[in-house]
C-alpha cells in the first residue's frame, strides 16, 4: 500500500455544507457543476471532494466537471505545497501529459513521489527533465529512478546524470556490510563481507542523508542483497559455474530496475557479469560506475559482442578505461563500437594490431579502409626514413 492509499481527506468545516452526506442532493449538484462563488482552492476541493460522493450522480457530474475547471484557476491552487496531496495526484492522473499544469504538479514540494513516479512514466520530455533534475526526490524513492529507468524519453545525459548521483551517494555512505537475507545460498560472516566491501556503497545504515541543507529519508538504504550477490565466489568446475550463474540470472530478472542499480554498484563479480548484459540502460552503466569494477572485467566487456551498443560507447569515451591499449584494440575490433570512436582509436594501435584490422571481415568496412591507409601512411614513412 502507498502512502496515498493511506492518506485521508477532509474538508474544512465551513464547506461541509456544499459536500456533506447532511447537504440536499441538488446542493451537492450544485457544487460539482463548480457552479459556487468560492476561491479557487476551496473551489477546486469541493468539487474533488465530490468526484468521492456515494451519489454515482454526483459524483459523475464532479468528475466531467472538475477537468473543466479553467487553468487559470487550477493553477495557484496546483502549485501550494499545502494543497491535498490526493488533489494533486488525481490531476497528475487526469490531465492531459502535455499539460502545463503537469509540470506545476511535478514541481511542487508538496506533490507525493508517488504521483511523482506516475509522472515519471510519462511521456513529456520536459515533464522528464525535472524529475530527473530533482535529486532529494531521486534519493527518497526508489520508485520513480524505477519509472524513469523504463521511460523511452530519459535520454543517455539524463541517465548519466541519476547514475552519478547515485554514485556520488555511494561514495559518500559508510562503510558497512548489508545483512544477508534468509533463504538460499551461503550465509558468510559479518568480517568476511566487510572485506569484501571495502569501497563504500548505498548500504544499510545510511537511513538519512543531508541534501541541499535538507535531511532527505534515503529510499536505497533500505535496498539490501544476499551475501551471494556480494561476495566473489570461486568455482571448481565449469558446470558449478554455469548453474550458478542460471541461478544469479533467475534471482536477478525479479529484481525491479532500482533494485539491479544498486546491486550493479555493489555487487559481486558474478553479479556486474550478468547485469552488464542488461536491456536497460540504466542499470549497464551502474555498473561500469560501481566502485568494484576491475580492468580486467572492461577489457572483457569491451570485447564482448552481447551487451549494448551504450555500454561499449561509454567504455569508449572514458578516459579511464580507454587508457588501456588492450581496451582500445578490443573496442576496434568490436563491431559495435561506433565507427568514428573506432576510427580514433586506430592511431594507437601497433601495427601488429593495425595490420589484422586490415585484414578483419568482423569489423565495419570504414574501419578497415581507415586502417589500410594509416597502415601504408606508416610504412612509407618507415620507408622514406632508411
Amino acid at each position: 500500500m502507498g502512502r496515498l492509499d493511506q492518506k485521508m481527506f477532509t474538508v474544512a468545516p465551513g464547506l461541509l455544507k456544499f459536500v456533506g452526506q447532511d447537504a440536499p442532493k441538488q446542493m451537492r449538484l450544485n457544487a460539482a457543476r463548480g457552479a459556487l462563488p468560492l476561491a479557487p482552492k476551496d473551489l477546486v476541493t469541493v468539487v474533488f471532494a465530490l468526484t468521492r460522493d456515494p451519489d454515482p450522480e454526483v459524483q459523475e457530474s464532479a468528475r466531467e466537471n472538475i477537468l473543466k475547471i479553467p487553468e487559470a484557476v487550477l493553477k495557484p491552487v496546483l502549485s501550494e505545497p499545502d494543497t491535498h496531496p490526493l488533489i494533486l495526484d488525481f490531476f497528475a492522473r487526469n490531465l492531459a501529459q502535455d499539460s502545463e499544469l503537469q509540470e506545476v504538479i511535478a514541481l511542487n514540494r508538496g506533490t507525493e513521489d508517488e504521483t511523482i513516479a506516475f509522472q515519471a512514466s510519462l511521456t513529456s520530455k520536459k515533464l522528464v527533465d525535472i524529475i530527473t533534475s530533482n535529486q532529494i526526490r531521486l534519493l527518497r524513492s526508489t520508485e520513480i529512478v524505477d519509472a524513469l529507468a523504463e521511460n523511452p524519453l530519459t535520454s543517455p545525459a539524463m541517465l548519466d546524470r541519476i547514475i552519478k548521483f547515485l554514485e556520488l551517494e555511494a561514495r559518500r555512505a559508510p562503510e558497512k556490510p548489508v545483512p544477508a537475507r534468509s533463504g538460499e545460498g551461503m550465509e558468510v560472516e559479518i568480517e568476511e563481507v566487510k572485506e569484501e566491501l571495502e569501497q563504500p556503497s548505498l548500504e544499510d545504515g545510511l537511513e538519512t542523508v543531508t541534501l541541499e541543507g535538507a535531511e532527505v529519508e534515503n529510499a536505497w538504504a533500505r535496498l539490501s542483497y544476499h551475501s551471494e550477490l556480494l561476495t566473489d565466489k570461486e568455482y571448481q568446475s565449469q558446470k558449478e559455474q554455469e548453474e550458478d550463474e542460471t541461478n544469479l540470472s533467475q534471482k536477478i530478472g525479479k529484481m525491479k530496475v532500482s533494485e539491479k542499480i544498486k546491486l550493479g554498484l555493489v555487487g559481486n563479480l558474478q553479479a556486474r557479469s550478468i547485469l552488464i548484459r542488461d536491456s536497460n540502460k540504466l542499470v549497464a552503466a551502474a555498473v561500469l560506475k560501481s566502485p568494484r569494477i576491475t580492468e580486467s572485467e572492461v577489457e572483457a566487456v569491451s570485447k564482448s559482442r552481447s551487451v549494448s551498443e551504450d555500454v561499449i560507447r561509454q567504455i569508449a569515451h572514458s578516459k579511464e578505461w580507454t587508457r588501456n591499449y588492450q581496451v582500445k584494440v578490443n573496442l576496434v575490433n568490436n563491431s559495435k563500437t561506433p565507427v568514428g570512436d573506432a576510427i580514433k582509436f586506430l592511431n594507437y594501435l601497433r601495427d601488429k594490431d593495425l595490420g589484422q584490422v586490415a585484414k578483419s571481415k568482423n569489423v565495419p568496412q570504414p574501419v578497415v579502409t581507415a586502417a589500410r591507409k594509416l597502415l601504408q601512411t606508416r610504412q612509407e614513412s618507415s620507408h622514406s626514413k632508411h
